[in-house]
């Protein structure tokens, strides 16, 4: 347990000294998957504030996106959303992104229990696992994030 304490001061620390572009990419190098990325929801579209690309081949921002496009949509308000594989996900079959983005982990940013800011993700062209520690750890400083964004 320490060594989540451990890390979150860490990660505090990089949000302090490096915003958000440092805390994307802290939280990308934890985890399997090669984007990690915040969306902003405003009305029907998902706004993208910041993506890490593991690879970097991705610059942020990247486009808006239709809100009914972005696997964004499956977040609500104190519920995440999980696939490690769209492909083989029921919930998915008809999906935008499928194909596109195979692996997605998105946790809500809410500012209450009915605003819902957008969301933190983890995305991956293939199928990934995230450990179960490393995915309580995102729940644990998802709210951090909120006082840095607009």
């Amino acid at each position: 347990m320490q060594d989540c304490f451990d890390d979150i001061a860490k990660f505090k620390a990089v949000l302090a000294d490096h915003g958000v572009p440092g805390a994307l990419a802290f939280l990308n190098r934890r985890a399997p998957h090669r984007y990690t990325a915040i969306y902003k929801l405003h009305g029907d579209v998902m706004l993208n504030v910041g993506i890490h690309d593991r690879l970097g081949q991705v610059v942020s921002p990247l486009p808006p996106t239709p809100r009914d496009h972005s696997l964004c949509s499956y977040v609500q308000p104190g519920q995440d959303f999980v696939s490690e594989d769209v492909l083989t996900d029921p919930r998915l079959a008809t999906h935008f992104q499928r194909g596109v983005i195979n692996a997605y982990v998105g946790l809500p940013l809410s500012r209450g229990p009915r605003h819902l800011y957008g969301t933190l993700c983890q995305m991956d062209p293939e199928a990934r696992h995230l450990p179960e520690g490393e995915y309580r750890f995102l729940e644990m400083i998802a709210p951090l994030l909120l006082d840095h964004l607009d």
